[in-house]
């Protein structure tokens, strides 16, 4: 099921390759997952990066642990692939994290940290803070219908650092920040990402519609709920580029 890694001691590699066998139905919901010390022997790596693998994958919430019990495919609904045009660029982009200190540990954070972060806003947003996000999302439906990606893309990260600037919590704001500029989003090719006759964008322009609607509620939970899936969905459409 699994193969040896040669060159590449990567936690990105042993994540494809469990992603890859639970796509193509491999490894199914509930199926149990091998421990650590056997995936170590299995992939050839250390303990460590077999580690930082699974708790990736926990954190995408495409596994689960159960103490004293094991890892088990997680139960999950993964969105429409259509539209999206290459496969390696999630990859490519991931491994190239892996490159620079800090950055990968940053992705994963960022599931972590988002989603609390917009439950927290969601209590203390004001009508000033409803107002910009409005103002962003008009752009961000204004690029779509222009076919603009790049100015898509731009006021997407916008939307995203106006929401956490909205927390009013300066030191949430300014981790959220450092978390984004190591992922380097704004280093990815939009026109790559998200062609033009895509559906990944207009699912990705609905997420933020409905997110900004809970926030205008002052709904915690739907709005935390909603990053959640927002974000697992994104990271479902840039995998699957091909």
């Amino acid at each position: 099921m699994f193969k040896k890694l040669s060159s590449e001691n990567k936690p990105s590699s042993i994540m494809k390759q469990i992603l890859e066998a639970i796509e193509d139905g491999t490894l199914k919901e509930s199926d149990k997952l091998p421990n650590e010390p056997e995936l170590t022997r299995i992939f050839g790596v250390s303990r460590s990066v077999v580690r930082e693998a699974m708790s990736g994958l926990v954190t995408l919430g495409v596994i689960r642990r159960i103490p004293g019990t094991g890892t088990f495919v997680q139960n999950r609904k993964v969105p429409s692939m259509m539209g999206v045009p290459n496969r390696a660029i999630f990859w490519d982009h991931l491994e190239e994290m892996e490159k620079v200190e800090g950055s990968y540990d940053a992705y994963l954070a960022r599931f972590l940290i988002e989603p609390v972060i917009t439950e927290y806003a969601a209590r203390r947003m004001e009508k000033k803070d409803f107002k910009i996000l409005r103002s962003v999302f008009g752009e961000m439906e204004k690029a779509v219908h222009d076919k603009d990606l790049k100015k898509y893309q731009d006021a997407d990260l916008r939307f995203h650092m106006e929401l956490a600037r909205s927390s009013g919590n300066p030191v949430l704001f300014k981790i959220f920040k450092e978390v984004m500029d190591l992922i380097g989003f704004n280093l990815w090719d939009a026109y790559r990402i998200w062609p033009e006759d895509s559906q990944s964008i207009l699912r990705s322009l609905k997420d933020h519609g409905d997110l900004l609607n809970f926030l205008e509620r002052n709904d915690p939970v739907m709005s935390k709920l909603k990053m959640e899936e927002h974000l697992k969905a994104a990271f479902w459409e840039y995998k699957d580029i091909k």
